[in-house]
């Protein structure tokens, strides 16, 4: 069997009655610091999602919601404490959308991306593409959406490993010469016999785009299975 990955497709929006079961189910500091959202917009977004993200948990551990605790790698990445961390885990979100993807065999990262008019193209270029991922953005029909691939394909990556902003995005590449995600990109990891597989997310709602990576021991897989499924209130 192909190592399964579940991707956990989350809206952010709630009822006010609603909102209000959900954040009993937060912690104290969750609590904290979804007070100091200065927008209430974000303020329910963060609720919402935190919430979620700790019921498909709770299902994963057989841990009530309330009593999952959860500690940060160096970089700052949440990771379950023992003796739950064998289930792997990370969430993203953008405008009133969320992912949480969950992994057993080894670390995972998953990125979404609402698709919105760039001002600054060529200064995002810049700054996150190598220079072959460039010519490839600006030579594509649709240079906005092939930069977008670009960047949730890095940040999977870079959010599976865990390395924050200390590795920078053009530094590896995640696009092959036809402007698809390279499975399997090239980065220099610790272990020589790790490896990191890419995969883009194809069944989002309209308008957004995402994609996770995982990382894992032996050579190259392609036999990834990826369950996409919605988390509703």
């Amino acid at each position: 069997m192909p190592p399964l990955i579940t991707v956990w497709r989350i809206p952010l929006t709630a009822s006010d009655k609603m909102l209000a079961a959900l954040q009993m189910q937060l912690s104290d500091e969750e609590s904290c610091k979804a007070a100091q959202f200065k927008s209430d917009t974000h303020r329910r977004r963060y609720v919402v999602r935190h919430a979620a993200m700790r019921q498909i948990l709770a299902r994963e551990t057989e841990c009530a919601p309330d009593k999952l605790r959860f500690l940060q790698t160096s970089f700052g990445k949440p990771v379950l404490e023992h003796p739950f961390d064998n289930v792997q885990f990370n969430l993203s979100h953008s405008a009133d959308m969320a992912l949480l993807a969950v992994y057993r065999s080894g670390a995972v990262g998953v990125d979404i991306e609402e698709l919105r008019p760039l001002a600054d193209l060529d200064g995002l270029m810049t700054r996150a593409c190598s220079p072959a991922e460039a010519r490839l953005v600006t030579s594509s029909a649709d240079a906005e959406q092939m930069f977008y691939r670009c960047w949730v394909g890095k940040e999977a990556v870079l959010k599976c490993l865990g390395v924050g902003l200390s590795v920078s995005t053009k530094t590896f590449g995640v696009l092959d010469a036809q402007g698809h995600l390279l499975t399997s990109p090239a980065l220099a990891l610790e272990s020589p016999h790790a490896a990191v597989h890419l995969q883009l997310l194809d069944q989002l709602p309209r308008g957004f785009i995402g994609a996770v990576s995982i990382l894992h021991n032996g050579e190259s897989r392609t036999d990834i299975e990826v369950c996409m499924q919605d988390w509703a209130l």
